[in-house]
């Protein structure tokens, strides 16, 4: 998987911290961010042409996205929705508002779009959308999934910082699991045993075993060093949790690091993008030309 492995040679990450499978879906997002973030004239390299319309039909086009919709080779209109209802055979014989064989038009209507006049064999409907490219994990570096290699620097940079924001969440998780894991009752306990030993009020008096300590000095030992036993216990317990905290701010530091390093990604993504679409200012600029100027000349 090469660009899976590309990916993760630039972050440093392993697929304890995110998987394989989530590599391959930050750089479909990435394809997703380099073609929208392209303009229109430059999205033709995507085009995805739908199956021919010949009737009243509506079609459901590859993506949201629509170039273009054509009848009988003619460049439809999108037809507000507030007029979408001039369009019915009980309004346009009538309506001003009603396409017509020379200016036709489009509307969409419930994920569909809908050409007007209706189409027929004579006057085919095309519609004509963004068919984004689908990375998967077996095949992510072959002509199938991956044919346009200009815009790959923009698409890896931005996998790159979902990946660089994927391995923050994983630290901040292993930091959230630690503080989940501190706990107090041992501290509590060892405490409450030394307290045991040396209160007057507990089961054990402790003065009336000094006063009695010519007789059983061993014993008055016996309860002094169960106590410091129970007291260095508990400071033992207070150093595991002082070790924990340390380990959670190392965590959520890394944390942190990995975002600023996302922020890094993204901000260089948008560079590149930028910079592919310069590159191909001079295409863009032919087409605005060829388009006010009604044709003449096809750049698709």
């Amino acid at each position: 998987m090469v660009l899976v492995s590309r990916v993760r040679a630039a972050t440093g990450s392993t697929t304890a911290q995110t998987s394989d499978v989530n590599v391959v879906s930050f750089l479909q997002s990435g394809v997703q961010f380099a073609i929208s973030g392209i303009p229109k004239e430059l999205q033709w390299h995507f085009a995805s042409s739908g199956t021919n319309i010949t009737s009243s039909a509506g079609q459901r086009p590859a993506s949201d996205t629509i170039l273009s919709v054509t009848r009988n080779g003619l460049e439809c209109v999108e037809i507000p929705a507030m007029l979408a209802y001039a369009q019915e055979a009980a309004y346009s014989p009538t309506s001003l508002n009603a396409m017509t064989a020379l200016f036709p038009g489009y509307y969409k209507r419930s994920g569909l779009v809908y050409i007007k006049p209706d189409p027929s064999g004579s006057a085919i409907g095309v519609i004509t959308s963004i068919a984004i490219p689908t990375i998967d994990n077996t095949t992510d570096d072959t002509a199938a999934t991956w044919y346009y290699k200009a815009l790959d620097a923009a698409i890896i940079n931005y996998a790159c910082g979902l990946d660089c924001n994927g391995v923050g969440s994983y630290w901040r998780k292993q930091g959230e699991t630690l503080v989940a894991a501190r706990s107090l009752t041992n501290v509590e306990d060892a405490l409450s045993k030394a307290q045991i030993y040396m209160d007057d009020n507990s089961p054990v008096d402790f003065e009336s075993f000094m006063a009695a300590s010519v007789e059983d000095d061993q014993q008055a030992q016996l309860m002094i060093q169960g106590a410091a036993q129970e007291i260095n216990r508990a400071g033992r317990e207070l150093e595991k949790i002082q070790v924990n905290s340390g380990d959670v701010t190392k965590y959520y530091e890394a944390a942190q690091l990995s975002n600023t390093r996302a922020d890094k990604f993204f901000e260089i993504a948008m560079l590149e993008l930028g910079l592919y679409v310069k590159n191909n200012s001079r295409m863009i600029n032919l087409e605005a030309q060829v388009s006010a100027k009604g044709g003449g000349i096809s750049l698709r």
